[in-house]
C-alpha cells in the first residue's frame, strides 16, 4: 500500500519535468530561428552593393538538365551568343524580329550583319534589305528550288570559298559571311553600278532564275528603305536608296499576255458571231409568188369629169 501511494505521488513530478523539457526545447528552437533570421538580414544588408556579371549562372542547373537534346538541324544552325551592345545592332535586331519566328536567330543575324558589313565596307541597312528579300521569314533552314540555302540564300558551290572558316551554309554566322563576301565581290566588279551588283547576286545578268528578275534591286531597295525608316524612328541615322530608271520602268511594265490554244479558239468564236449575224442579215428574202400578183386587183384609174356644153367639151 505504501508503494502504491509513493508511485501516485511521483507521477505529478514526472509530468512536470516532461512539460518543462518541452518548453525549453520550444524556446530554444524559436531563439535559433530568430538568430538565423537576423543573421540573414545582416548578411543581405552587407551584400547590397554587389553586382554579378552573370546573375543567370547563379541559378543554372547542370547542362544535362537544362539543355534538351538538339536535332541535327539545330546543331547545324549553331548556338552562338549575340552581341547587342552596339546601338546599330540593336536597331537591326529590332527590324529583323518583326520577320523572324525565333528572336535569338534575329539577334544573331543582326550581330553577324554588322560585323561582316564593317569588314566588307557595305551599308548594313542594305544587307538587311537583301536578307529580307531573299528570306522574308529569317529561317536558317530555308532552301530554294534551285538549291540556295540559309538566310542569304547562298548557292552550294560557294560553300567554303570565301574564307569564312566553315562550309556550313545553314549556320547563321557562316551563311551571312558567305553572302556578304559574295555581294562585296560583285560590288567590286561593278563599283559604280549597285543595281548590276545586286542582279549578279540574284543570278539575273546572264540567267533568269526568277520571273521578272530585273526588278530585284527595286525589291531590295524597298525593304532597305523600310528598315531605314524604322531605325530612324528609334533614333538612328537613315539612308535612302533609289532604283535606276530602267529598273523602275521594267517593274511598272505590264506583263505580256500569253496566247494559248484555248484563248485563240475563244477569240475565233467571239469574232465569228458578228460575221454570222451579218451574213444572216444579208440573206436574200424569198420572192413573192406570181399567183398572188395575178390575183391582185389593178389600181383604179382616175377619170376626169367631162361636162358637155353643146359641142364643146370642158375637162376639169
Amino acid at each position: 500500500m505504501n508503494a502504491t501511494h509513493e508511485r501516485r505521488r511521483d507521477q505529478p513530478a514526472s509530468r512536470a519535468r516532461s512539460a518543462r523539457a518541452r518548453t525549453v526545447r520550444t524556446v530554444s528552437q524559436a531563439v535559433f530561428a530568430g538568430a538565423m533570421m537576423v543573421g540573414g538580414v545582416i548578411w543581405a544588408g552587407t551584400r547590397v552593393g554587389t553586382v554579378y556579371a552573370k546573375p543567370g549562372e547563379l541559378l543554372s542547373l547542370p547542362a544535362t538538365v537544362v539543355r534538351p537534346t538538339l536535332s541535327p538541324e539545330q546543331i547545324l544552325v549553331g548556338d552562338a551568343t549575340p552581341d547587342l551592345t552596339s546601338p546599330v545592332t540593336q536597331r537591326i535586331a529590332f527590324v529583323l524580329r518583326k520577320f523572324a519566328k525565333d528572336e535569338r536567330v534575329a539577334d544573331r543575324a543582326a550581330t553577324a550583319l554588322v560585323r561582316e558589313a564593317s569588314k566588307r565596307n557595305i551599308d548594313p541597312v542594305l544587307l538587311v534589305g537583301l536578307m529580307i528579300t531573299e528570306n522574308s521569314r529569317i529561317d536558317p533552314l530555308a532552301k530554294s528550288n534551285v538549291g540556295a540555302a540559309g538566310l542569304m540564300q547562298v548557292m552550294p558551290f560557294h560553300a567554303g570559298e570565301w574564307g569564312c572558316g566553315s562550309a556550313n551554309l545553314v549556320n547563321v554566322e557562316s551563311n551571312i559571311c558567305h553572302g556578304v563576301a559574295i555581294l562585296a565581290d560583285y560590288v567590286r566588279r561593278s563599283p559604280k553600278d549597285l543595281h548590276k551588283a545586286l542582279l549578279r547576286y540574284n543570278g539575273c545578268v546572264r540567267g533568269t532564275n526568277t520571273p521578272n528578275c530585273h526588278t530585284y534591286s527595286s525589291k531590295v531597295y524597298k525593304h532597305a528603305n523600310n528598315a531605314s525608316r524604322l531605325m530612324v524612328a528609334m533614333g538612328g541615322d537613315g539612308k535612302s536608296y533609289r532604283a535606276p530608271a530602267n529598273a523602275r520602268r521594267v517593274s511598272k511594265a505590264k506583263a505580256p499576255v500569253r496566247r494559248t490554244a484555248r484563248s485563240s479558239t475563244a477569240r475565233k468564236a467571239t469574232t465569228s458571231k458578228p460575221t454570222a449575224r451579218r451574213t444572216a442579215s444579208k440573206r436574200v428574202r424569198p420572192a413573192r409568188s406570181t399567183r398572188s400578183r395575178a390575183v391582185a386587183k389593178p389600181a383604179p384609174i382616175k377619170v376626169p369629169r367631162q361636162v358637155v356644153l353643146g359641142e364643146i367639151k370642158v375637162v376639169r
